[in-house]
C-alpha cells in the first residue's frame, strides 16, 4: 500500500477510536451533584426541574398582560372553641394584574375530604370566581367542630389562573375545647422502700361551671387520694382558660424497691347527671435501700473480679450506705459461690460500712464468670426482708499454670 493511502486509512482509525472512546465515557460518566446522597437523588432532580419551570415561566410572563393574585393573611388561628359548634372566616383574595382573574376551590387535607359536615369544613366557597382587574373576592371558610377536645387544622386550596402563582393555600387551625381534662398518666416521685409519697395534678373542665370529683380508686396495694376544687387565680391554672378545676393530692407507699405502676380510677359527677370515669396511669420507682460503691463495681454488670489464681488470697473493697433508716443493723445476709467470704465492717459515718470481698488462699478452683452462671453478694437487714440489696459478682478461679 502506498504511503499516503496508508496514513489516511490511519487516521480515519484514529478519529473512529477517539469517537468511540467519548460515546463511551459519556454513557459511562454521569455528573452527580456534591451532597446529594444517593437516596434524595429523585427529589433533587425534581426540585430542580420545578425550578426550572418557574424560571421559563417567570421569563416567559414577568412582563406579559396577566393576571396578578395577591392575598392578605393566609393562616388564621381559631383560638379555642367550643365543640359541635360551627366557626367561619373570610380570606381575602385580589387581581392585581391587567387580565381577569379565574378561581376554583378544591380541598386537600385529609380532614377536609373526610367530613365536610360532621367534624370537618363545610360551605366553603367564593364570593366570586372571576375577579376583575384591581378588584378582590372573599373565600369563605365554614367549619364544624369535633366532638373530641384537642387541635384541629382544615386547609384549602384555591387554584388560580395567574401563571406564575397556580395554587394558594389557605390554614384555619384551633383547639377544641375539654368538658373534662384528666392527665393520661402521672410520675410519683422517688421514694425509699416502706417511706410514703405524694403527687396532685389539675383535673379541670373548659365548658362546665361546675363538677366534683366524687371517688377515686386504684390498684396500688397501699393507696389514699384527697380532692379539693381550686382557685382559678393559681399560678398553674394560668393558661388552661378553665372554668372549674380541680386539684388531686394521691398517696402510695411501696415496700419493696424497684419501679412499680397502676391505674387510678376517678369519679367525676356534674350536677345531679350520672358520674363520668376517668383513669390514670400512675407509676413510680423505689430506690434500694442499700447502695454499692466501688470503682470496680458496673452499674449492670456488677463486681468483675477477672481470673485469679488459686493458691492466693485475694480481697476486694466496696462502700455500703444504708439509704433512709441509717441506725438499721445490717450484715451479709447470702454470698455465691460460696466459697467466696464477705465481711461488713462500720465506718465513722453512720449508716456506711465497708464490705471486704476475700477469695481465700485455698479457693478450689470455680468459675462464675458466665451469663447463667454468675455470683452475687446480698446485704441487709436479717428481720426485715423488704430492707436487702445486692450485686452481681463474676469471675473465675483457676490453678496457676505450670512453670509460673
Amino acid at each position: 500500500m502506498k504511503s499516503f493511502p496508508r496514513r489516511l486509512l490511519l487516521l480515519f482509525a484514529g478519529i473512529t477510536g477517539c469517537a468511540a472512546c467519548a460515546s463511551a465515557l459519556t454513557i459511562v460518566v454521569e455528573y452527580k451533584p456534591w451532597g446529594v446522597p444517593d437516596a434524595r437523588r429523585q427529589e433533587y432532580d425534581e426540585t430542580i426541574a420545578a425550578w426550572d419551570r418557574r424560571d421559563a415561566l417567570r421569563e416567559r410572563f414577568e412582563n406579559a398582560a396577566r393576571p396578578i393574585v395577591a392575598t392578605g393573611p393566609v393562616r388564621h388561628s381559631a383560638g379555642l372553641q367550643d365543640p359541635k359548634t360551627t366557626s367561619d372566616h373570610q380570606f381575602e383574595i385580589r387581581n392585581e394584574g391587567t387580565q381577569p382573574l379565574k378561581l376554583e376551590v378544591r380541598f386537600t387535607s385529609s380532614d377536609c375530604e373526610a367530613a365536610l359536615g360532621n367534624a370537618g369544613l363545610d360551605k366553603t366557597g367564593l364570593d366570586r370566581a372571576v375577579v376583575a382587574s384591581g378588584e378582590a373576592t372573599r373565600l369563605n371558610v365554614s367549619w364544624t367542630n369535633a366532638d373530641e377536645p384537642g387541635d384541629f387544622e382544615h386547609t384549602v386550596v384555591v387554584r388560580t389562573s395567574d401563571p406564575l402563582q397556580e395554587e394558594l393555600e389557605f390554614l384555619v387551625s384551633g383547639t377544641i375545647k375539654a368538658d373534662l381534662a384528666v392527665p393520661a398518666s402521672v410520675v410519683f416521685p422517688e421514694s425509699d422502700p416502706a417511706h410514703r409519697t405524694d403527687l396532685n395534678f389539675l383535673v379541670y373542665s373548659q365548658t362546665w361551671d361546675e363538677f366534683e370529683i366524687v371517688d377515686a380508686k386504684s390498684d396500688l396495694e397501699i393507696f389514699d387520694w384527697h380532692a379539693a376544687p381550686a382557685d382559678l387565680s393559681d399560678a398553674d391554672v394560668d393558661g388552661l382558660h378553665a372554668t372549674c378545676v380541680w386539684r388531686v393530692r394521691l398517696w402510695t407507699t411501696a415496700m419493696e424497691y424497684g419501679r412499680y405502676s397502676g391505674n387510678v380510677t376517678l369519679s367525676v359527677r356534674r350536677g345531679d347527671s350520672p358520674a363520668v370515669v376517668r383513669s390514670v396511669a400512675v407509676k413510680g420507682r423505689v430506690r434500694p435501700p442499700i447502695i454499692f460503691h466501688s470503682p470496680q463495681l458496673h452499674m449492670a454488670d456488677g463486681l468483675d473480679l477477672g481470673t485469679l489464681f488459686a493458691g492466693e488470697e485475694h480481697q476486694f473493697h466496696v462502700l455500703v450506705r444504708l439509704r433512709g433508716d441509717i441506725a438499721r443493723k445490717i450484715e451479709v445476709l447470702d454470698i455465691r459461690p460460696a466459697e467466696l467470704k464477705a465481711t461488713l465492717t462500720p465506718q465513722s459515718q453512720p449508716g456506711n460500712y465497708r464490705l471486704t470481698l476475700t477469695i481465700p488462699k485455698d479457693c478450689p478452683m470455680t468459675i462464675f464468670n458466665v451469663p447463667e452462671k454468675h455470683g452475687y453478694v446480698e446485704v441487709g437487714d436479717p428481720g426485715d426482708e423488704h430492707f436487702s440489696s445486692w450485686f452481681p459478682v463474676k469471675g473465675a478461679v483457676v490453678p496457676r499454670p505450670v512453670g509460673q
